[in-house]
């Protein structure tokens, strides 16, 4: 177990590239750059964000336009409570209309707050995952280790892959990539 642990360990080095690190060592497979393990599901993940505890599944490629719609109507449908709370709170009175008043006020926070983050990792086409840990990873990284994202084409761009509309970036220096420059080459 040692053995492993020290070729597995990251080189002090940062910009040499690891390459157990493209490893899933509970799956036993290569990860795509953005694929992630997930506790939970107990299976990788491609363009992993996080593990939703509301649909209590990932939320990754295939699924973030679901989940961003997701997201979208139960913002509107507290917006709607509110509107409806403000133009007919004559109808309800007493207690019962501050208990009301303070569940639909923590309801919109929360909404909120998931609305915003969903369409702010849409428009700069980051994950949660990538967003809160991009200290992790290399490929966010310029050599004085400020963030950069090699992943964002443009807001609307960002928005058409985020739904899957457009296919997904890749790295500059990801094989898939330098196969297809390439093939390119030899045409």
């Amino acid at each position: 177990k040692q053995w492993y642990q020290r070729r597995v360990r990251v080189s002090p080095h940062h910009r040499i590239r690891n390459p157990f690190s493209e490893l899933c060592h509970t799956c036993r497979t290569v990860r795509p750059p953005r694929a992630k393990h997930c506790r939970v599901c107990r299976k990788c993940v491609l363009v992993f964000d996080h593990h939703c505890p509301y649909i209590y599944t990932c939320v990754g490629y295939r699924n973030r336009g679901y989940f961003a719609t997701f997201i979208t109507t139960g913002f509107v449908t507290c917006l709607i409570g509110v509107y409806i709370a403000y133009y007919r709170s004559d109808l309800i009175q007493g207690a019962i209309m501050y208990v009301g008043m303070f569940d639909l006020a923590l309801s919109m926070f929360g909404t909120t707050m998931l609305f915003i983050q969903t369409w702010r990792a849409a428009y700069r086409n980051l994950t949660v995952n990538e967003s809160v840990n991009w200290k992790k990873y290399d490929h966010f990284k310029l050599p004085n280790d400020a963030f950069i994202n090699p992943f964002s084409r443009g807001i609307m761009r960002n928005i058409l892959e985020f739904f899957y509309l457009t296919p997904p970036t890749e790295l500059p220096y990801s094989k898939r990539s330098v196969l297809n420059k390439k093939q390119k080459e030899m045409v």
